[in-house]
């Protein structure tokens, strides 16, 4: 009896064939920078010196198989790299006609729409065009729920499917996903219909319908009329090939709106759910090709706008500053009229007074005429003088009256508005409103020039707590530098008029000593005072709050070391000891107030010292402990002598001009400021008292 011929050639073999025969139509569909982006994804499993002598995707398909991450029943690795490269149309086209059959999900017997779980609600979907579910097509429709719902892919759960025409989707989707997957099927929203929905229902409620949107190009038809593609066959839309419906080769299957115009916004989410349309590599490449090209133009748009931004910003930043400086100006000139005006009325005062000493000299009244030659003008004018009134003579017994206001004089010790607690810096603004640092109730206050309190606001930083407000300074902008400490640190603070924090500059711990501030107002810089024990200096900052430059010198020899010196002879160099109060002129020269040198110190922009005058001492042109510091409209230098409880007034030179003694009245003062109007404001510390003076 004859043996039975064996079988040479197995299912097993020709499994393992088109095994083979899928991996090498992948690997001829790969390009040359495909291939690299490949080896570049197996790195980790596959030395390098290995993929550099692999030059065809099919050797790298063959060590992957080795290392047993490819077989003919796991293709989930090779997926995976495909999607990555990006690849779908190979994963769709050559991938999934190979993958097994038992990959395909089993339908569900009973899909029950309503329900709930603690999870969520059931969310059913109809989708058309596909005749299978497999884990890949899942996955794939969880990703676009999650991604149209805006939540995690772990937040869809899959509840089953089944054929029914189209097939039935079930997913339990989170309760405040729900409302967003309601709103976008009720608008049509193209993302579901790329996935082929067709309708939603939501848990009990009735099913909305999907629509395709309207079409301006019905390729079909046309193909239909004329047998011929159109020239430009590469088009978008949301109309999903019917199944089982022959397509010819050479229609894309799809119409609507042309994908290359520039009304159409393009993103490369719209190119990742192409492949449910059966577009081609090709197509997807060039679409994100135009759409790379579209936002490098929008880059140099942007670009172009910002320059511009910071141009414009620049010349309004220049206008204001010269608009402050013309109003500066106008106000100084107004200033100048008035003091003009009043310089006029004494000079008549004084003349009017000369005439009267000497008509009682003379017992004539002079009348500015030349003398009459005849008796009648004689006897004319002493029958004018014997019949001149008591009132008309009233005049004269006035002439001794001072004309001056009184200061004005404001505050207390307190912590409600209006009251001080060791009030210290104080600036005026250009409008004439005054800004107090009230240092010990942590806070600044603002009065206008009669002392009427206007507005306070407390000197917040940014860890939460208050500082101590020691000086203040306004710039060009209007906004309030503000210098002082808390429990453990020193801050330089910027402030609106309202108190809100722009910017905030640490710096270092000096420990109990005081800090000044000022501005220049020519370019903004922001003058900040800091010694202790081993440095005395100034430092500049910009307006940004970066630090320009310092200057002053290391090392401090303290008062009692300088008394000695000078008690023995010995010759001491003139610099800073305990810089305080600081003031810029008009010449943008530095004018600083020393509390231990009991000086006054005037350096350049660069910080080269000028001049230095003053010394320890209570006679003419000597200090005792200065403070406050400021320039009148002349740029003579106004200094509060707190040891010596009075005001100094030098020239630029550092010339002594005279004590201001009208500022005593109130104790000794301690910070000083000029106002646009010539007035001088003064702060009392111990008194805890502001005071303005409109003559000095």
């Amino acid at each position: 009896m004859a043996e039975p011929i064996q079988q040479t050639v197995t299912d097993s073999d020709r499994r393992h064939f088109d095994f083979i025969d899928t991996l090498r139509k992948i690997s001829d569909g790969l390009s040359k920078r495909e291939t690299a982006i490949l080896k570049l994804y197996c790195t980790h499993i596959i030395p390098r010196g290995k993929l550099e002598k692999m030059k065809r995707p099919i050797d790298v398909f063959d060590h992957l198989r080795k290392l047993d991450k490819l077989n003919p029943e796991n293709l989930d690795f090779l997926d995976e790299l495909l999607r990555r490269i990006p690849r779908p149309d190979l994963v769709r086209e050559v991938l999934r006609p190979f993958q097994p059959v038992d990959r395909v999900l089993p339908e569900s017997q009973e899909l029950l729409p309503g329900t709930s779980t603690e999870e969520g609600s059931v969310v059913q979907l109809t989708i058309h065009g596909h005749t299978r579910m497999v884990e890949e097509t899942k996955d794939r429709y969880k990703n676009n729920l999650a991604r149209i719902g805006q939540t995690k892919k772990s937040n869809i759960k899959f509840v089953g499917y089944k054929k029914h025409g189209s097939i039935l989707v079930q997913f339990v989707v989170p309760q405040e996903t729900t409302d967003l997957l309601r709103i976008t099927a009720r608008n049509s929203d193209p993302r579901l219909v790329f996935m082929g929905v067709t309708s939603l229902q939501i848990g009990r409620e009735a099913a909305v319908e999907v629509s395709e949107e309207a079409m301006f190009h019905d390729i079909q038809s046309e193909f239909a009329l004329t047998d011929r593609m159109p020239q430009d066959d590469i088009q978008v839309g949301c109309r999903v090939r019917p199944p089982r419906k022959a397509i010819p080769k050479c229609w894309s299957s799809l119409s609507a709106l042309n994908l290359f115009s520039d009304a159409l916004p393009l993103h490369l989410q719209i190119a990742e759910s192409l492949e449910y349309q059966g577009f081609s590599y090709c197509l997807v490449q060039a679409l994100v090709q135009k759409d790379q090209v579209r936002e490098s133009q929008m880059r140099q748009v942007v670009k172009t706008l910002e320059v511009d931004e910071h141009t414009m910003m620049t010349m309004r930043s220049k206008l204001a500053i010269a608009d402050n400086r013309a109003k500066t100006l106008e106000e100084e000139n107004e200033s100048l009229k008035r003091l003009l005006e009043q310089a006029q009325e004494e000079k008549m005062k004084a003349e009017e007074a000369a005439t009267a000493a000497l008509m009682e000299y003379t017992e004539e009244k002079y009348t500015g005429e030349k003398p009459a030659a005849d008796s009648e003008k004689k006897k004319h004018e002493a029958s004018a003088r014997d019949t001149d009134s008591p009132e008309e003579s009233e005049p004269k017994a006035e002439a001794g009256v001072p004309t001056g206001e009184e200061p004005i004089a404001f505050g207390g010790q307190g912590s409600e508005p209006g009251k001080f607690a060791a009030p210290r810096g104080v600036i005026v603004s250009p409008d004439n409103q005054i800004f107090i640092a009230d240092m010990k109730n942590n806070r600044v206050q603002a009065h206008d020039i009669r002392g009427a309190h206007l507005l306070q606001f407390p000197t917040v930083v940014s860890s939460g707590g208050t500082i101590r407000p020691q000086d203040i300074a306004m710039d060009n902008s209007g906004h309030l530098w503000v210098v002082g400490r808390d429990k453990s640190a020193d801050f330089l603070v910027q402030y609106t008029r309202e108190g809100q924090v722009l910017q905030e500059v640490p710096l270092r711990d000096i420990g109990y000593r005081y800090r000044g501030v000022a501005v220049n107002r020519r370019n903004d810089e922001v003058l900040v005072a800091e010694s202790d024990t081993q440095r005395a200096e100034i430092l500049v900052f910009r307006p940004d709050g970066s630090l320009a430059r310092r200057f002053g010198h290391q090392g401090v020899l303290g008062r009692a070391v300088r008394r000695l010196t000078a008690a023995a002879g010995i010759p001491v160099e003139a610099r800073m000891e305990d810089p305080g109060f600081i003031t810029v002129n008009e010449e943008q020269n530095i004018i600083i107030s020393d509390w231990d040198a009991a000086s006054i110190f005037v350096y350049d922009q660069t910080g080269r010292l000028l001049l230095r005058f003053g010394g320890l001492g209570s006679s003419e042109g000597q200090l005792r402990w200065p403070c406050g510091i400021c320039t009148d409209s002349s740029g003579n230098i106004i200094v509060a002598d707190f040891g010596n409880g009075r005001l100094e007034q030098f020239t630029s030179r550092g010339e002594h001009l005279r004590h201001i003694d009208i500022a005593t009245r109130y104790g000794s003062p301690d910070g000083v400021a000029m106002g646009p109007m010539g007035h001088l404001v003064v702060t009392y510390v111990e008194k805890n008292t502001v005071a303005v003076f409109t003559e000095y």
